[in-house]
């Protein structure tokens, strides 16, 4: 998991072949499988955890109180149980684990439709970060809210990965506030890709005002837009509508969205 910080300050710029990053990817990656296990089994002890991730049961302790504090499980004696956050933006590290198949089929139908393109923007989404692991495109830029994204990115060769300034999220693992606005106004991108917290009928929505406002700004200063959804978030309605569905291009999902999307959907071309 990534440290928690205050603030990026203007803009951090992570080159191809950075400084190695390895450390916090495969903590990221084996919290990640911890939860993983925890939302299948319900609890889990050390040992089987430990079997899990391949880690020693020293590590996954610590991988567990850093669990614990972020408000994604509870410690037991000899193991963990699962919470499930009542937060209006869930934990980045359970929507890494939730769908997660769903997402990979989306990723790959996504990295077909955007090949053309030679800077993009990429939302703090899970369903982007899907994608952003199997970027394989190179002598490209990417701009990026998501900081497991941009790390996922920094370790492709030939490829530039640009961070905007703002106040890190740490529940989200996102970069929000008004500094990334106002940096995120000098961008422009080719193609932006984004996902949403739901959709119900025509109308693209998220939890928070925040990311709604960043999301709006980015749709604006980009030409072509790419929206990523599973099937969870259809006849989902959050409070902040940062969009319609004939706002995008293009809407990649996992299944034939429901009847009510397709009827008020005319311009957008529906990928399943």
């Amino acid at each position: 998991m990534i440290e928690r910080l205050t603030n990026f300050l203007l803009y951090d710029k992570i080159q191809s072949k950075p400084v190695k990053s390895e450390h916090k990817i495969m903590r990221f990656e084996r919290q990640e499988k911890i939860m993983e296990l925890l939302r299948e089994s319900k609890s889990a002890s050390i040992i089987k955890i430990a079997k899990r991730t391949g880690a020693s049961e020293a590590t996954v302790r610590r991988d567990l109180s850093a669990l614990e504090k972020q408000g994604l499980l509870r410690r037991t004696h000899g193991g963990a149980v699962i919470f499930e956050s009542s937060n209006d933006e869930t934990s980045a590290l359970v929507r890494m684990t939730q769908s997660k198949d769903k997402k990979e089929k989306i990723a790959t139908l996504a990295l077909s439709v955007i090949k053309e393109g030679k800077t993009f923007f990429f939302d703090s989404s899970s369903t982007v970060c899907s994608l952003a692991k199997i970027f394989n495109l190179k002598y490209k830029t990417v701009v990026t809210t998501g900081l497991n994204c941009a790390l996922t990115l920094s370790e492709k060769e030939d490829l530039n990965v640009i961070i905007p300034g703002g106040n890190v999220m740490f529940n989200s693992n996102s970069i929000l506030g008004s500094l990334t606005l106002k940096n995120l106004t000098q961008y422009n991108s080719d193609i932006a890709v984004f996902s949403c917290a739901g959709i119900c009928g025509n109308l693209v929505t998220e939890a928070t005002f925040e990311q709604s406002e960043l999301k709006k700004l980015a749709h604006a200063n980009s030409s072509v837009r790419v929206l990523l959804v599973d099937s969870s978030k259809f006849d989902k309605k959050l409070p902040f509508t940062f969009g319609k569905t004939d706002d995008f291009d293009y809407i990649i999902t996992d299944c034939r969205p429901p009847y009510s999307t397709i009827e008020s959907t005319e311009k957008a071309k529906i990928i399943y």
